[in-house]
């Protein structure tokens, strides 16, 4: 799960048509990123899932770290702004089945 953010800050800051390119451009990150490894899918607003075919837990670490130590930014009428991620990701079948468990403990 990914989500882009204070992207309400975007549009009421910027207007609707930035929040737009934000979003266009957040999502062929995510393409650039993970469309050979399996599936990007949008959830709604900002917030993004992928789904990563035959990815152990340590190669998806890696992919995911690898993201979020991007710089990321969007054009809007001729300037870059920045902005930043927030992840997490869950392995299935993985350690989720027993309470308590953290992925670290896994």
């Amino acid at each position: 799960m990914i989500d882009s953010d204070d992207f309400k800050y975007i549009n009421d800051l910027y207007g609707h048509d930035a929040g737009d390119a934000a979003l266009k451009t957040f999502a062929k990150v995510l393409e650039d990123n993970f469309g050979q490894l399996g599936k990007v899918c949008r959830n709604g607003g900002d917030e993004f899932a992928v789904f990563l075919k035959r990815t152990t837990r340590t190669e998806g670490r890696a992919i995911f770290k690898k993201l979020f130590r991007q710089k990321l930014a969007f054009g809007y009428q001729g300037k870059d702004y920045p902005y930043t991620i927030s992840l997490g990701f869950a392995v299935y079948p993985g350690p989720g089945g027993k309470p308590g468990r953290t992925l670290e403990q896994g």
